[in-house]
């Protein structure tokens, strides 16, 4: 399974698009589903119905997508770049005149310098299906997604491409193992912990994941995992979503508890591991969320007692890695 990173696309106001700009700009034909925000994606899978209702309420839920060269597109869409390089201001720094022009971007410079890729700084390239995806920065705990729409993702969230087709029941037994305490136990120790206490996976250490290699499962087990990545889905919608504290702790004490036991079953680990794992990982996890809170004051010493907070260096740095693993690797379990 190949595994993609986020790319930043150089000026979102360029390049994203709701439906009101998609009929204003008549750009049907040069638009792609997209999620362009973590706050979308609540859930345990993204549905053709979940990007509809964005869509509906006025959302940024398509990207420019332009693979063409510029001597074969309509005058409308070369006026809409015109605009990007004249015009249309990036968000990236707020400078004196509102920044730079999108065409001006970083990224959307390094495009210019591979026309055997790109038209130009406005092509994006093209999309690749990614039935898995990942929001790479989680407060609580990262999920992994199934996406049913195929949208395209922005720059918050990792793909998880396979080398070779999967069937759906695949990918939801695949999904209901990326998402136990085995995993997030994973994240918890090699990922990085960003400001606020942010969990970040990011792409070295998705690759090397240790992995279930569901195409060997026998078909019982197989559904079995399928049937409970569902229930924690449908559980997840039930509740409004998986992205508050509250709710995760309860789908890990319930759907994800059962997830763990049956990896665990498959695995014919012992029979204490799950709930150990799930300790674990939810330990971790506090003790990352407490790195949060406000430190007590301190008095700065003389005639009046003036409350100081003393700075608290940040975390930064990944642990690297000292011991090499047995377990499959993410990025080469399928060959």
């Amino acid at each position: 399974m190949k595994v993609k990173g986020p790319r930043n696309l150089g000026a979102n106001n360029f390049f994203y698009f709701n439906e009101d700009k998609v009929k204003k700009k008549h750009t049907k034909e040069y638009v792609y589903p997209a999620i362009t925000s973590s706050r979308y994606v609540p859930f345990f899978t993204f549905t053709d119905d979940d990007w509809k209702k964005l869509r509906d309420r006025g959302a940024n839920c398509y990207f420019f997508i332009c693979h063409k060269p510029r001597d074969s597109l309509p005058k409308h869409i070369l006026e809409y770049i015109k605009w990007g390089e004249t015009e249309c201001k990036t968000m990236i720094r707020r400078t004196r005149g509102g920044g730079k022009t999108c065409s001006l971007a970083l990224a959307c410079q390094e495009r210019e310098k591979y026309p055997e890729y790109f038209y130009g700084w406005y092509d994006l390239g093209g999309v690749e299906r990614s039935p898995i995806i990942a929001i790479r920065n989680s407060q609580y705990k990262i999920r992994f997604i199934l996406n049913e729409k195929e949208a395209a993702t922005y720059d918050n969230i990792i793909c998880f491409i396979p080398k070779e087709n999967l069937t759906q029941l695949h990918i939801k037994g695949l999904l209901a193992y990326l998402n136990s305490s085995f995993v997030h136990l994973y994240v918890e120790s090699e990922g990085v912990i960003s400001g606020g206490g942010i969990i970040q996976l990011n792409v070295q250490d998705a690759q090397e994941m240790p992995i279930l290699d569901v195409r060997k499962l026998d078909i019982e087990s197989l559904r079995e995992l399928a049937t409970l990545f569902e229930n924690l889905d449908r559980e997840s919608r039930k509740l409004g979503g998986a992205d508050t504290k509250e709710n995760i702790e309860r789908l890990w004490d319930t759907i994800i508890a059962e997830i763990d036991k049956k990896v665990t079953e498959i695995l014919r680990l012992p029979e204490y591991l799950p709930d150990a794992a799930r300790t674990l990982a939810k330990m971790m996890m506090e003790r990352r969320l407490a790195r949060t809170k406000q430190p007590r004051p301190t008095a700065i010493r003389g005639t009046s007692e003036t409350p100081q907070i003393k700075q608290l260096s940040k975390e930064r740095q990944r642990k690297k890695k000292k011991t090499s693993r047995q377990t499959s690797k993410l990025d080469n379990f399928i060959k």
